[in-house]
């Protein structure tokens, strides 16, 4: 059995961790001096000789990274650290994009708790991902901590937004009449108003949670009020018109979140990039 070829010096140095660099520019050699010195003579033999003194004598402990520690041992990966880094954040991006489509279509089909079953399931695989399965990069739980607020208020955003959205593309403004009120009281909280109204096709719906157009309405008879309502029935009407759907606010929560996670990659690549420019 042939013995395995060991990985020349360029390879070792672009296989090398952040502890092990670090721990290299302490002792004097930063990566570019390694270069420089890989290039003259016996350059392998030396660089193999510094980097085993100044870090471990098992190189393929130095590269190799486990998920949970200690528990499930991978390969080493030999991969240069930017271009994981970048790997990485790049399917962090993919995946929370994919969550806040998700969460726009759930929360369209109106079935509350799923879609907090579901928002909830999101945040505990992306939190365990972030902070469990990244590559040991310069700044790596920083930009881990901010794409981990990053995805909740993206999905906060969604869920809130997406049926004033919804209304704001393909609903229709109309004069509805709000006849009737229900107020539910559960112990130890304020009692919450709930209002209906009837479109004009006839329809009867519970108009989305707006405790001042409820609370407004009080006693007195049916009267009406200003709705913008979908007639394919998908979403539930909302009281006003479609320039007082607060679009911006919901909406600017969602990108908030998602500028988060984009600056968390940024900073992440970056600092990595840098780093193993010496």
């Amino acid at each position: 059995m042939s013995e395995k070829k060991r990985p020349s010096a360029d390879e070792l140095l672009e296989a090398l961790n952040v502890k092990a660099i670090r721990a290299l520019r302490r002792a004097g050699f930063g990566l570019p001096r390694l270069r420089e010195m890989a290039r003259g003579e016996d350059g392998d033999e030396r660089v193999h000789a510094i980097v085993a003194e100044f870090t471990t004598d098992d190189t393929q402990r130095m590269v190799r990274t486990t998920w949970p520690p200690d528990r499930l041992p991978r390969p080493a990966d030999h991969t240069p650290l930017t271009r994981r880094v970048i790997r990485r954040w790049t399917l962090v991006l993919l995946f929370d994009l994919a969550a806040g489509a998700l969460c726009w279509l759930l929360t369209l089909a109106g079935n509350r708790a799923t879609t907090l079953a579901v928002v909830l399931a999101l945040l505990m695989v992306h939190g365990v991902w972030v902070m469990r399965g990244m590559p040991e990069a310069p700044g790596h739980r920083a930009a881990a901590i901010l794409a981990w607020v990053g995805l909740p208020v993206l999905l906060l955003g969604v869920v809130y937004g997406s049926p004033r959205a919804y209304l704001d593309i393909w609903g229709r403004q109309a004069t509805a009449t709000a006849y009737s009120q229900t107020w539910t009281h559960t112990n130890g909280t304020a009692p919450s108003p709930t209002c209906y109204v009837q479109l004009p096709d006839g329809q009867v719906r519970e108009l989305l949670t707006d405790n001042r157009t409820c609370a407004g309405l009080g006693s007195a008879a049916a009267r009406p009020i200003p709705v913008v309502y979908d007639p394919a029935e998908g979403v539930l009407p909302v009281s006003g018109t479609k320039a007082s759907l607060n679009l911006g606010r919901d909406m600017g929560f969602a990108m908030a979140g998602l500028l988060l996670v984009v600056l968390a990659a940024g900073t992440a690549v970056v600092r990595t990039g840098a780093a193993a420019g010496g």
